[in-house]
């Protein structure tokens, strides 16, 4: 009853039991992404207002001057370019995701008591060990400490529903690993590994649909004389499809979150053979690898210079 009990209370918290640094870390990545994919969204808008607008540049429309307008936001299309080029706003989310990554599997090795958080240690070893490797994380992204400033918690990284679960017992430990870990991750990348997949579906239609565009229009308006042509208008706009798809990368998130969610079924099948606390370390072990992996090579496509080990 006392095992249900905390499992039930455990299941309750979500993230909540996490470090504070993780809560911090997953915050600004979160706000940090946003910022960076909404920069990029606005260069596209602009290229495509400015694209559709000069085809009527030549023509009088109304009292505004269009070729201004179209220069006005190329300008300002430019800046925001040179803006990521120099300021790298993506850089922020890349580290924030990595130092939030790597919090949590630490928080999950010291759950489950698997190394370098062993049973065996006394309390105040083991809190050292937890806070040295935090150090370790942050200090190998000093832009992003810099970053959350005086966001940086004082109070104990170690939550009380941490240190509650792991002085539970072997069965209370493996079942809150396998509910709240593998099976949440497994849930998280099949998931996302669909969402991807029908983005991508959905932005190659535009894509598809802009190109057949083109076309016709192109066997339209060749040897005619036509006021306005749409046909650098449709091109524009299935470049900037393009570029969208190239920026979201939804094919590779499909098959990367595909398989990773794949292989972490096949670790969960395994834990029938955990029978005790050394076979539950080298499986936490395992498992914390294999979305460590997925996460590296995440980071390795945003070609992010520096990877956490």
């Amino acid at each position: 009853m006392l095992i249900f009990i905390t499992i039930l209370k455990f299941n309750e918290m979500n993230d909540n039991f996490l470090p504070q640094l993780f809560k911090i870390a997953d915050k600004k990545a979160a706000q940090s992404q946003n910022n960076f994919i909404f920069i990029n969204l606005s260069i596209l808008i602009l290229l495509t207002v400015s694209s559709i607008l000069s085809i009527f540049v030549n023509q009088k429309v109304a009292s505004f001057d269009l070729s201004k307008i179209c220069i006005l936001l190329m300008i300002v299309s430019t800046l925001l370019n040179l803006y990521i080029l120099f300021f790298r706003p993506e850089k922020n989310w890349y580290e924030g995701r990595a130092i939030a990554e790597s919090v949590k599997t630490l928080a999950w090795k010291f759950i489950t008591g698997t190394k370098p958080f062993k049973l065996s240690l006394s309390d105040e070893k083991v809190e050292m060990f937890f806070n040295e490797n935090l150090k370790k994380i942050i200090g190998q992204r000093k832009d992003f400490y810099i970053l959350i400033g005086n966001e940086y918690p004082n109070q104990s990284m170690i939550s009380d529903e941490m240190i509650d679960v792991r002085k539970s017992t072997f069965e209370n430990r493996k079942t809150i690993y396998l509910q709240q870990r593998i099976q949440d991750q497994i849930n998280w990348y099949a998931k996302n590994s669909k969402k991807n997949s029908l983005r991508k579906n959905i932005t190659f239609a535009f894509i598809v649909g802009f190109q057949i565009i083109a076309i016709i229009l192109f066997w339209y308006e060749s040897g005619k004389p036509v006021q306005y042509s749409l046909t650098s208008a449709s091109i524009t706009i299935t470049s900037v499809f393009l570029t969208w798809l190239q920026l979201k990368r939804y094919q590779e998130l499909t098959d990367s979150y595909g398989i990773t969610a794949t292989e972490l079924k096949f670790i969960k099948e395994k834990s029938k053979f955990v029978l005790n606390n050394e076979d539950l370390e080298k499986y936490v072990d395992d498992s914390e690898s294999a979305i460590s992996r997925e996460h590296t090579l995440w980071l390795a496509r945003r070609d992010n210079l520096e990877l956490y080990k």
